[in-house]
């Protein structure tokens, strides 16, 4: 009972001085406060410099392509569809071309997990469950250095309101909260979890997947009936995606990883959930959203050759 009830101190005490904190730690992404904490700020800078280098070089490559303003309209009615709107045109495109770099920075992150999730030949547990760890750390990085932008934002850009519409703003609350409540105490306590390593595997995964197959989506030429018949395709794919990881096995998982915190650790069983209840706000919109692309695709005509023949 005594260890049941018991406050985990080291999550609001450094254990000692960072400095001392070994590259070998880091590398195992050692399960003590201290190290964790390195390794988020750490990665939050690097995510934060790719981001930026990603989205001034994108720039670049989309302002030549064909698809770039039907990529725009359609990133705006995405956007528009749950309640956002940025207002200025470059804003928009800034948001539209953040896109891309996100889609790879959550497939990192899912794919990390996949050795402890599935376990490969060749790698041993120990490297497995270390790579989950910076895994799931990786998604702490991203909402560390998002965190920090818009702060910067709030206090040196005149364009912050604009920036963070309202409905961003809660979306951020219900995304971010359980990322930052609850990847450092679960990689410190509960590091080796395979029931967490698939949790992070399939929340980065998910999003990863669903948000790429909507930027695919954007830019395919749907004059043509093959990029017709490919929209429809992602459009499953994505719908699919999302109501088996952010709906059927995420309340499955939700409870098995629940029941095993309730019974170890009570505080960390707390802070999981409530993490785990704001995710589940976000999920929702993504399931709307998902839902409203699938019907769209489905009623999506294609082109008849009388059609084709005119247009070309």
């Amino acid at each position: 009972m005594q260890r049941y009830l018991e406050v985990p101190v080291d999550l609001f005490t450094m254990g000692g001085n960072l400095s001392n904190v070994k590259v070998s730690d880091l590398l195992a992404a050692k399960e003590d406060f201290k190290t964790q904490l390195l390794l988020a700020v750490t990665m939050a800078v690097f995510v934060k410099i790719f981001f930026n280098f990603s989205v001034v070089h994108l720039r670049r490559i989309v302002d030549s392509k064909p698809w770039k303003e039907q990529f725009l309209r359609l990133t705006k009615r995405t956007y528009k569809s749950i309640g956002v709107d940025y207002g200025s045109d470059e804003i928009w495109y800034e948001a539209a071309l953040v896109q891309f770099p996100l889609v790879l920075h959550h497939l990192i992150g899912g794919l990390l997990c996949v050795p402890a999730v599935f376990g490969i030949t060749g790698i041993s547990e120990e490297t497995a469950y270390a790579l989950a760890r910076h895994g799931a750390l990786f998604e702490t990085a991203f909402e560390l250095q998002d965190i920090g932008t818009r702060v910067y934002q709030y206090f040196y850009d005149k364009d912050f309101d604009k920036k963070n519409p309202p409905m961003v703003v809660r979306m951020l609350i219900m995304h971010h909260s359980c990322g930052l409540c609850t990847v450092i105490p679960m990689n410190m306590y509960f590091g080796s979890s395979v029931l967490f390593h698939e949790a992070v595997f399939l929340l980065q995964g998910a999003a990863g997947i669903s948000i790429g197959a909507s930027v695919y989506c954007y830019m395919l030429d749907l004059s043509k009936n093959e990029d017709i018949f490919r929209f429809k395709i992602m459009s499953v794919v994505a719908l699919i995606t999302i109501v088996y990881t952010r709906v059927v096995r995420y309340c499955t998982l939700g409870f098995e990883t629940s029941y095993m915190l309730y019974s170890e650790n009570f505080l960390v069983f707390l802070i999981y959930t409530a993490g785990g209840f704001l995710m589940s706000g976000f999920n929702i919109v993504l399931l709307k959203d998902s839902i409203k692309k699938f019907k769209k695709a489905i009623k999506m005509n294609y082109v008849s050759p009388e059609k084709i023949a005119k247009m070309e």
